[in-house]
């Protein structure tokens, strides 16, 4: 910067330490930055503790050249040249100088920090939450918060360090959180695949903002997943579920619930939230639920088969005002241990849930009975088609062998 031979310049110096009074139970203390300005100094911390046996205070350092001591030298080379840029902005700025307080002021708030991967996902996390009920399901938010306090532990474990720069993100980032996640937090291979979705799609939020050239993940390759089993009921165990009368009325009322949902596919969110305001008239003059699924935020139109309707005739009445839930639905939880009951009388040899009833009206009620899978794909409220047909692979394949069966048989009685 050029500087006039009237103009004060202020010296100013950076220097890290290690504050050993304030290590933790591991041994660890955190390194601190000492900022002066002509004399006068501030010191705060930069939020990475380490061992002190290996920092090196001569050259200012962590030694070693692994790739945590690498990240939290680079960080610190970072937060140098931050310092740095801004006291050259107060010196253009203030040609008489400036002092120790304007440097610590505008290193704290009047110029931004650089921008670093959980401050963002931190962001994202608290929008998500103003919008919980609007645009976001509460289960999307609960979901999304535990991908974030994965992400910090692991970027804790991983780099002994509070948070990383967006710039610092590369393929053995996410390579490394994937085996973390394994190892450490034993997720199946499923788990760690939409744990580190909702980290790529953080990501490919930042290229939007501007704040990333590229994806740093672009490279990363899912785990691959064997067929998942579904469960669902038969026609033969809904029939049997349909014609017992359980004499305790909570079992009676559960059974009510779920039946409801096999003849609809509603979630259990969905059936919470079903109105009378959701059930309109169609163009084929038949009833319909007609609602948002929160997961998706896709719409759905399902036609009330005549099961459903009488279920909900059961619980409303015209009287009832049309936004006032019709099912009386109880926590999720005591559904399913309810249902755990119901299976055992029954015997029913399956681990029965309420999302179950959805994978029997998906399975049962609609792809056994011939309904083509786009169709099964739109009254599901999938977000796409794909995600219908991994799902339901299973029951797919069993449709194909019947046609199959169907189609031999056919050709064996033109032949003979």
């Amino acid at each position: 910067m050029h500087i006039t031979q009237h103009q004060m310049i202020a010296k100013v110096s950076i220097y890290y330490f290690i504050y050993t009074f304030k290590s933790n139970a591991k041994g660890e203390a955190p390194i601190y930055c000492k900022v002066s300005v002509n004399g006068k100094h501030k010191r705060f911390s930069t939020g990475i503790s380490i061992l002190p046996k290996l920092w090196d205070a001569t050259k200012q350092k962590v030694r070693g050249k692994n790739l945590i001591a690498e990240d939290i030298n680079s960080t610190l080379y970072l937060q140098t040249e931050h310092i740095q840029t801004i006291a050259k902005k107060l010196q253009e700025n203030n040609p008489n100088g400036f002092s120790i307080d304007d440097l610590y002021f505008n290193l704290k708030q009047g110029i931004p920090d650089e921008q670093t991967f959980l401050k963002l996902m931190k962001e994202r996390l608290d929008k998500m939450k103003e919008l919980i009920g609007k645009e976001y399901a509460k289960d999307t938010y609960r979901k999304f918060k535990d991908v974030y306090n994965h992400t910090t532990n692991f970027i804790k474990y991983k780099y002994n360090m509070n948070d990383i720069p967006l710039k610092r993100l590369d393929y053995q980032f996410i390579s490394a959180f994937q085996q973390y996640l394994l190892t450490e937090r034993h997720q199946v291979p499923n788990s760690v695949n939409k744990t580190l979705q909702k980290v790529i799609e953080t990501a490919k939020y930042a290229v939007k903002c501007g704040l990333l050239e590229k994806n740093p993940f672009m490279a990363y390759e899912r785990l691959r997943v064997g067929s998942k089993s579904i469960t669902f009921l038969t026609d033969d165990e809904i029939e049997r579920l349909e014609n017992y009368h359980f004499s305790q009325q909570r079992l009676e009322h559960v059974k009510d619930l779920y039946l409801f949902s096999v003849y609809s596919g509603l979630a259990y969110t969905e059936a919470s939230l079903l109105c009378r305001k959701h059930i309109v008239k169609g163009l084929d003059g038949e009833l319909w639920i007609n609602m948002v699924r929160q997961k998706t935020n896709n719409s759905m139109q399902i036609p009330l088969l005549p099961p459903a309707l009488k279920i909900i005739e059961k619980y409303s009445n015209k009287n009832q005002p049309i936004d006032k839930t019709i099912l009386p639905m109880i926590s999720n939880q005591r559904i399913n241990s309810y249902l755990k009951e119901i299976a055992e009388i029954l015997g029913i040899n399956k681990r029965l849930t309420h999302h179950t009833a959805r994978k029997t009206y998906a399975s049962t009620i609609l792809l056994n009975n011939d309904v083509p899978i786009e169709i099964v794909s739109k009254l599901l409220g999938h977000s796409s088609i794909r995600v219908t047909e991994a799902a339901y692979t299973q029951v797919m394949n069993k449709n194909i062998s019947k046609h199959m069966k169907r189609l031999k048989q056919q050709l064996n009685d033109e032949n003979e």
